[in-house]
Order: structure tokens, then sequence, then C-alpha cells
């Protein structure tokens, strides 16, 4: 380590190293920030994709309610959702004698599951 004696040494000694090493550091910094950035978006954006999914669970069971049995497919690319729903689908189709159909919907969340 460089001892140095005077206040103007030391300023030349940052000087220094900052020519030498400046460009390392700010594209360090640039690079880091831009991953931290990269990083929170993916992340909020995988956050906002399961929330909406949830929704869609929501409105598909709603509309499983009500009687209308063409709801699983607002559950497209949501396999864990959409056997949950054929599911409820089949309760329902039991309920009113609809065995086949509810055969059906089993055969879907069967399938959906793996």
């Amino acid at each position: 380590m460089d001892v140095y004696t005077t206040e103007e040494q030391q300023v030349e000694a940052i000087k220094k190293w900052w020519r030498d090493n400046g460009k390392a550091v700010v594209i360090g910094a640039v690079v880091g920030l831009g991953a931290l950035y990269g990083w929170r978006y993916f992340q909020s954006q995988q956050v906002e994709s399961k929330e909406q999914a949830s929704q869609q669970y929501e409105q598909t069971l709603n509309s499983i309610e009500s009687g209308d049995g063409t709801a699983l497919s607002q559950l497209e690319g949501h396999e864990g959702y959409q056997a949950l729903a054929a599911l409820n689908l089949a309760k329902k189709q039991v309920e009113q004698g609809e065995l086949d159909s509810a055969r059906k919907q089993l055969q879907t969340a069967q399938a959906s599951g793996k």
C-alpha cells in the first residue's frame, strides 16, 4: 500500500485509479442495475399472470354455477385450474343426472393433471 505524503499525491492516485478503472465501474453499475430491473419486471409479470389465471378460474366457477358448461375454455394454458374447474363441472353434472357428460369432464381433469 502506497503512503502518500501530500494531499496532491492522494488526488493524483485517485485520478489515476479512476482512469484505469472508471469504465469498468460504470459498465458494472449499468449491467447490475439493468439485471436488477429485468429481474423485478420478470417477477411482476409472473405475479400478474398468476393473478389473472386466478380471476379466470373464479369467473369459470361462477359460469359453471350459472349453468354454462363451455366456461372451461377460458382456462387454456392453466392446467391446474382447468382440472379443478372440470371437477366442479363434473360434480354439477352428476347432481343434474348427466353422467356421460360428467365422465367426460373427469377424463378432461385427469388428462390435464398429467
